[in-house]
């Protein structure tokens, strides 16, 4: 997949994604959820354009949306953090909840008092308390370089700061975890 970020006349950018065979089914839902258009009161997400797909018989998928901008967000839980997890959360089907799927500080962006959360590729339905527990494991594996066990039980340490019961089954989570980070890579 590559990313592009293409400015017109008036200095306005796009965000332009291509994909091919091999991203098609991650491009599709990211595409699929953007359509839906929601709106959320403590997050924005990216406006799609366009978009053009293999299904259609384009030689790639190709979704372009409009650019956000801001600030890179400090890669630490805080409150605001885990509101943006409890409205994102709200979706529930079948005991599970909708999920951003890759729910990390380098998908969001802020921009004054506003947050967008972009990259939406891995959306869908999961266990509860997932994105949270993912934004706080994969802060302590991927930048504080903890084995991923650990990273979990420091995660866990951190959302307990915030939401004093919170509980998620660990080997569950681990499991999810790994199968989604694969997909990822």
């Amino acid at each position: 997949k590559i990313v592009l970020q293409c400015f017109n006349a008036s200095e306005n950018a796009d965000f332009i994604k291509i994909g091919n065979a091999a991203t098609e089914k991650e491009m599709n839902a990211e595409i699929s959820f953007l359509q839906q258009k929601r709106v959320y009161s403590t997050f924005d997400i990216p406006q799609l354009l366009g978009s053009i797909s293999r299904a259609d018989g384009a030689t790639f998928n190709i979704q372009i949306t409009k650019e956000f901008v801001g600030d890179k967000v400090e890669p630490i839980l805080t409150q605001e953090i885990v509101e943006i997890y409890k409205e994102l959360s709200k979706d529930k089907k079948n005991g599970l909840e909708f999920s951003h799927g890759d729910f990390a500080p380098w998908n969001l962006k802020r921009n004054g008092d506003k947050y967008t959360l972009f990259d939406w590729e891995h959306c869908g339905y999961r266990m509860p308390g997932f994105d949270l527990m993912h934004y706080a494991t994969i802060v302590q594996k991927v930048l504080n370089g903890k084995e991923l066990s650990e990273a979990f039980d420091e995660g866990l340490k951190n959302i307990h700061q915030f939401l004093p019961y919170f509980a998620i089954e660990k080997e569950d989570f681990l499991k999810e975890f790994e199968k989604l980070r694969t997909q990822i890579s």
